[in-house]
């Protein structure tokens, strides 16, 4: 007899927990959501480091004579010179 009242009660905390567990994961997609909103209008722009901002970007060095993207400071595989901004 005292097995059932047992069971009993660990199928209502199962519940229980599972409801809390719900609603966790619930709040936790909301934040998320309200984050990427927040990020899609640009509001947290200052709050962001300065290599994550869409102004910081510079264009990537190209070579002068064949357009390929240099790449470290070796300069292109065509022999001519570095250019520094395309």
């Amino acid at each position: 007899l005292g097995g059932c009242n047992r069971s009993r009660g660990s199928r209502a905390l199962g519940a229980l927990w599972a409801v809390a567990v719900i609603k966790v994961v619930s709040l936790f997609l909301v934040v998320i959501i309200v984050l990427a909103m927040f990020g899609k209008l640009g509001w947290l722009g200052t709050l962001a480091p300065k290599s994550l901002r869409r102004g910081g970007k510079t264009k990537p060095a190209l070579c002068k004579s064949c357009g390929r993207h240099i790449i470290g400071s070796q300069g292109c595989d065509c022999g001519q010179t570095r250019s520094k901004k395309g």
